[in-house]
């Protein structure tokens, strides 16, 4: 993939300066880049009248781009998850947030967790929470290392 700039990437944004995500469009542009946000963050982006520029934006930040898995590292196949949770309380952050989860149970549905099983499958909800996002801070392992299917593993 060329490398892009954020002069680039603003060609494709409203140019509003909401800030609605947050950013001007121009800061949105440079968080685009180092992959802090996905264009589908820019609210504007996801009405009709933008949706073509919304498809130039993926298009050219790539067509593989998993923000999660740059994230975490981690890879999720929720297709060999059978919804167990043993990932959802053995991760520390759910834990920290959630009683539920600290009970042994699955967190409710208004926690602000990392893990959760969604319709018995495993989902990232809240990849910048996790620790391994966080590369000043040791690298945990433990959905990984408990996951019984190996629906969770390294990239």
């Amino acid at each position: 993939m060329a490398k892009l700039s954020m002069y680039q990437l603003q060609k494709y944004l409203p140019k509003t300066d909401c800030k609605k995500c947050g950013f001007s469009c121009l800061g949105f542009a440079n968080h685009l880049i180092s992959r802090d946000v996905r264009p589908e963050d820019c609210p504007i982006l996801l009405e009709p009248g933008y949706s073509e520029s919304l498809a130039k934006l993926n298009e050219l930040l790539g067509p593989g781009l998993d923000f999660e898995k740059e994230v975490t590292g981690l890879l999720i196949e929720p297709e060999k998850c059978n919804g167990c949770g043993i990932c959802v309380v053995v991760c520390e952050i759910n834990l920290e947030k959630s009683q539920e989860v600290e009970s042994g149970r699955g967190p409710r549905f208004t926690d602000d967790v990392v893990l959760r099983i969604d319709n018995g499958r495993i989902k990232l909800v809240d990849p910048q929470s996790c620790r391994r996002a966080d590369p000043s801070d040791y690298i945990c392992r433990a959905c990984v290392e408990l996951c019984p299917t190996k629906a969770i593993s390294l990239v």
